[in-house]
C-alpha cells in the first residue's frame, strides 16, 4: 500500500514491482495506491481487520510500534541498507530510540529571499521561525508593497498547511 503523492506515484510503484517480480520469481506483489485523505482510515481498517499490508508507504508508525504490530527496521532489512540512510532521516523513523520506518521520501523546505527587498523592509536577517516569517511578511508588504510568496500547491499541501499554523 502506497500513499499517492501525484499522478506519477502509481506508475513508479508499478515499475518497481515489475522489476522486483522479474528478479524474484515466485513473488507476486499487489499494489494499492491511496490518496492521503483516505490513508488514515484505510490503514486503521486494515489493521483492525487483520488485513494489514506487508509493505506500507506511510509516515505514521509510532502507534503501530507501540502496539508491537510492525517489525523493527533491523528485522526487515540488512545493516548495510540501514547504514545507507542519512542520520537525520533515520532518526525521524524511530520510536523510543528504535528505528521502525525506512525513510523513502523526504523533502527539505528552503527559504529563498531577496536581500534588497529585505533591506528595503528593514529586515537584517532571514526569519528562523514561523512567527518571524509572518512578521517579516508584514514588513515586506508595508515597505515594498509586495507579498512574501510561499509554495501552497497540492504537491506540498501538507507542509504548506503546517507552515500556516
Amino acid at each position: 500500500m502506497a500513499a499517492k503523492y501525484d499522478d506519477d506515484t502509481q506508475p513508479y510503484w508499478e515499475k518497481l514491482i515489475k522489476d522486483f517480480e522479474a528478479r524474484n520469481s515466485g513473488y507476486k506483489v499487489n499494489l494499492e495506491v491511496v490518496d492521503w485523505e483516505q490513508m488514515d482510515s484505510k490503514v486503521k481498517t486494515y489493521i483492525q481487520t487483520k488485513q494489514q499490508p506487508d509493505v506500507l508507504n506511510y509516515n505514521k508508525f509510532s502507534d503501530f510500534a507501540r502496539d508491537d504490530l510492525i517489525y523493527k527496521a533491523d528485522e526487515a532489512v540488512s545493516p548495510k541498507l540501514l547504514d545507507d540512510f542519512l542520520p537525520l532521516f533515520a532518526d525521524q523513523a524511530k520510536y523510543k530510540g528504535v528505528q521502525y520506518g525506512l525513510p523513502f521520501i523526504s523533502s527539505a523546505r528552503l527559504f529563498f529571499y531577496d536581500k534588497e527587498i529585505f533591506k528595503k523592509a528593514g529586515v537584517a536577517a532571514p526569519p528562523t521561525s514561523r512567527a518571524e516569517v509572518e512578521a517579516v511578511a508584514k514588513k515586506i508588504k508595508t515597505a515594498a508593497a509586495i507579498s512574501l510568496g510561499l509554495p501552497l500547491g497540492p504537491e506540498e499541501a501538507r507542509a504548506s498547511s503546517a507552515a500556516g499554523r
